[in-house]
């Protein structure tokens, strides 16, 4: 049955979980529990069979370097001089690819034969030969085993804004050991396998701070005799959605709720190299007293709250999730609570304000729907609280932008206790676009565009979108979408100010939606770089990790391969041939036809 046609107001359990406000509240949170089957092997890594023989390039470098540098030496200075001059390039180490090329190359007999037969006429020239050699053959084997060089193409860097033309990447063992820029008339650096990447575009990998990657499709089952919301998830969906993450250029997720036993579980699957898909961060349950199977719970003292913060800690989680139930004062415990226990803590807010909870600390705040009454002022407050008063009226998640006022005391202390306490935030801008347009969802995604969302899920999600409104009439969401500038000058108002932001979906696929994000980003008036920034740099930052989001020496592997430059046209994310993650490189079109539901 599709949500929309759910009048949950006549579900009897309680009036949290049967409004429309709970709909909201769960808009993609779930479980499962993963069985661990390897997916097959299946996916090759990316090759575009442009790998050259390091013997031949090597023999080559041997029969030049020798022969210019050695066989015309005629006396015991010139020779001294060569040796020095070659010398002086090994010390160069990496940054030197005219010596790593010259490793394997007098190494090998063929090479040793080059040099015999040219340098015969002069034993000086010959040592000199054999002693740098003997140099780089030990410098080289230490640092370029195992390695892969993706080269010919332009490396993008959206946290300094360069574009970088004929650039490079040296891989090795899932990070980047070397990057730079190839100079005309200059060897490439020496690798084992070389990647041309034909003049494509490459950038971090992308990273969703909001994905609720292990959640089933919303539905309503009976537990002990009463209907009750559940988003309890299933394996197979788990590992549809992560692969299609995975080819949306996804890298890196963060999921802000869910049952931890299955965030875990495919934590640990995906890190073996069972699965395929984003590398997952999470958090856990949301602590609310709305009943979701699979995905809430409701401490009732705290001593349960404290044996519930130890048992998802003990699952791996970085954060607890409170919601939109809690009063104030569970809010303030919750969050003391987990500071206790070393956690941070994440919340998706309604009637608590934003305020309430940056003054108590909070570390992630989601979703551009900060609904609080507290954070308007005079006659806008009283009108608002009054449209408040009927639980099931859910068309506040749109009058709230029509009273709010930004440059009111009360929004302008926000912003900057946010800014000084740098909480951080993923507004998820297309969800509020999402119930905005409830009735256009068919148009605006078509089932053909929706390769990404499994089945199942592909049935269910636009009336999940559509139960927040299923009693608007047309002039409501006329009203609605009158606010979505006012919810883009939001984010705007936000990043202005200092605020860290970082770029979610609130699905269990990244999908299209993760570009609609972007693309909703700029609209609030960010550049194609801040937003990719954002995109790549925010997203790690949200996460807490600082080993990706920038292809800088020592970075994980992580990074996608464009056929179009994003700076230019975000669209061009749309386009992506290849993803590297951890320095294991899958095609695209693989990954696409690895989705069998």
């Amino acid at each position: 049955m599709n949500m929309h046609q759910l009048s949950v107001r006549h579900i009897t359990v309680t009036v949290r979980a049967v409004t429309a406000t709970a709909l909201i509240y769960t808009t993609t949170l779930g479980a499962q529990s993963l069985d661990g089957t390897p997916l097959s092997a299946a996916i090759e890594p990316h090759r575009h069979n442009t790998s050259h023989s390091a013997t031949n390039s090597a023999t080559n470098s041997a029969t030049n370097s020798t022969t210019n540098n050695a066989v015309n030496s005629t006396d015991h200075i010139q020779a001294s001089n060569a040796k020095n001059n070659v010398k002086n390039n090994v010390t160069s180490g990496t940054k030197n690819s005219v010596a790593n090329r010259m490793v394997n190359s007098v190494a090998s007999n063929e090479a040793q034969n080059v040099v015999a037969n040219n340098v015969v006429a002069n034993n000086e020239a010959n040592n000199v030969a054999k002693d740098v050699a003997k140099d780089v053959v030990q410098h080289s084997t230490h640092h370029n085993r195992g390695t892969v060089l993706y080269h010919n193409a332009t490396v993008i860097h959206p946290a300094t804004e360069q574009k970088i033309t004929d650039g490079w990447l040296l891989v090795q063992n899932g990070n980047i050991v070397a990057h730079g820029q190839q100079r005309p008339a200059q060897p490439l650096p020496a690798a084992d396998r070389y990647e041309d990447l034909q003049d494509q575009f490459v950038m971090p990998g992308l990273i969703d701070v909001h994905l609720h990657l292990t959640a089933g499709p919303f539905r309503v089952e009976m537990v002990n005799g009463a209907p009750t919301m559940t988003l309890k998830g299933d394996a197979e969906i788990t590992k549809y959605h992560a692969i299609s993450s995975l080819a949306y250029g996804i890298t890196t997720a963060f999921s802000p709720a869910g049952e931890p036993q299955a965030n875990a579980a495919y934590a640990k699957a995906q890190q073996q190299g069972q699965w395929l898909g984003p590398e997952l961060f999470y958090a856990g349950y949301v602590f609310d007293p709305t009943p979701i199977v699979g995905g809430s719970v409701y401490p009732s003292d705290p001593a349960q709250w404290q044996a519930e913060i130890a048992r998802q800690k003990a699952q791996g989680v970085r954060a607890i999730k409170l919601y939109g139930g809690l009063t104030a004062d569970e809010v303030a415990h919750g969050i003391a609570a987990a500071k206790a226990a070393g956690l941070q803590t994440i919340a998706h807010l309604d009637q608590v304000s934003w305020q309430f909870a940056a003054d108590q600390g909070i570390d992630m705040l989601t979703h551009a729907l900060p609904t609080s009454a507290e954070l308007l002022s005079g006659k806008a407050r009283s009108a608002y609280q009054a449209l408040r008063q009927n639980p099931a009226n859910q068309r506040f998640i749109y009058q709230w932008f029509a009273y709010v006022d930004y440059d009111s005391q009360a929004m302008q202390q926000l912003f900057k206790t946010l800014a000084k306490q740098q909480t951080r935030l993923d507004l998820t801008l297309h969800v509020n676009e999402l119930f905005y347009f409830a009735r256009e969802l068919e148009q605006r995604y078509p089932d053909s565009q929706m390769w990404s969302f499994h089945p199942q899920s592909r049935k269910s999600w636009r009336g999940l979108m559509a139960a927040p409104s299923y009693d608007w009439k047309a002039e409501d969401f006329r009203l609605a979408q009158q606010q979505m500038p006012k919810v883009l000058e939001l984010f705007k108002r936000l990043y202005d100010a200092g605020v860290p932001l970082a770029i979610g979906t609130d699905l269990n696929t990244s999908g299209p939606f993760y570009l609609r994000e972007l693309e909703l980003t700029k609209a609030a008036g960010l550049t194609n770089w801040q937003v990719l920034t954002l995109a790549t740099q925010g997203g790690a930052r949200h996460i807490g990790l600082t080993d990706r989001g920038q292809l800088t020496l020592g970075s994980r592997a992580d990074f996608i391969v464009l056929q179009q430059d994003p700076t230019i046209d975000l669209q061009a994310l749309t386009q992506i041939s290849t993803v590297v993650q951890a320095g294991q490189a899958h095609q695209v079109s693989a990954l696409r036809a690895a989705l069998t539901p």
